[in-house]
């Protein structure tokens, strides 16, 4: 899992992070001034992981990439 946080641009951009859990990507990505726009991409066939990150995500717009 990547995470990415604490800084602001306008285009095109991406900052990773490897976390161990999905509370940490939460953790890290709660940790920021910003917070307009999330973006979570996974392969699962499931939602429930993007339901959990998504619903506790300090952010205006959560987008999924599936």
């Amino acid at each position: 899992m990547v995470a990415g946080r604490n800084f602001w641009t306008c285009g095109g951009n991406y900052e990773g992070e490897k976390v161990s859990s999905d509370d940490e990507a939460i953790e890290l990505m709660n940790d920021s001034p910003y917070g307009l726009t999330a973006s979570i991409w996974t392969t699962s066939k499931s939602l429930d992981a993007f339901e959990y990150i998504a619903f506790n995500l300090d952010t205006g717009t959560v987008l999924l990439n599936k």
